[in-house]
């Protein structure tokens, strides 16, 4: 009587073949993390520097940062709330007739190459020099004053090379 089944060498070949398969397979995979972060973080820097060029069209031609004594905390609230075209914020009391323009972006985006690193990401900071990225805030994004232009950086050493200003 012929018993049938496979031997211990065809066992072996099947595992060393599917592992040779796995290690070609496995590393586009951890490549697809990376690219799909990178293509939120292009993405989301669209969309804020968008929505700072729909506030300024709104507010006279002029940045949130522009405005009197804006401060980052100001910046931020401008673009999440409702203002009018003096750049004011609307308050608890406000009547929403008198501010129209806004809400510009429903929370701020987050650059994931810092929320991995420990920090929110979702920083916002603008000036004419641009920040350390060792300085160990962590990151998030930035606007150049001076430019107008609208960057994200981060202290993290997976930041790709071709995203840094």
């Amino acid at each position: 009587m012929k018993k049938t089944g496979f031997t211990l060498v065809e066992i072996l070949i099947v595992v060393i073949l599917l592992g040779i398969l796995a290690s070609i397979v496995v590393p586009q995979f951890t490549l697809a993390t990376v690219y799909s972060k990178e293509s939120g973080l292009k993405h989301d820097l669209l969309v804020l520097r968008n929505q700072l060029e729909l506030y300024r069209v709104q507010h006279g031609d002029k940045y949130p940062w522009e405005i009197a004594g804006a401060d980052n905390d100001t910046v931020v609230a401008q673009l999440l709330g409702r203002t009018n075209e003096f750049g004011e914020v609307m308050d608890a009391s406000g009547d929403p007739r008198d501010f129209k323009c806004g809400p510009y972006m429903e929370k701020m985006p987050t650059n994931h190459f810092v929320k991995d690193s420990g920090g929110t990401g979702d920083k916002l900071e603008f000036g004419s020099v641009a920040p350390s990225s060792s300085d160990g805030t962590g990151g998030g994004w930035y606007v150049n004053t001076v430019t107008g232009k609208v960057y994200a950086y981060s202290n993290t050493t997976d930041f790709p090379d071709h995203l840094k200003f």
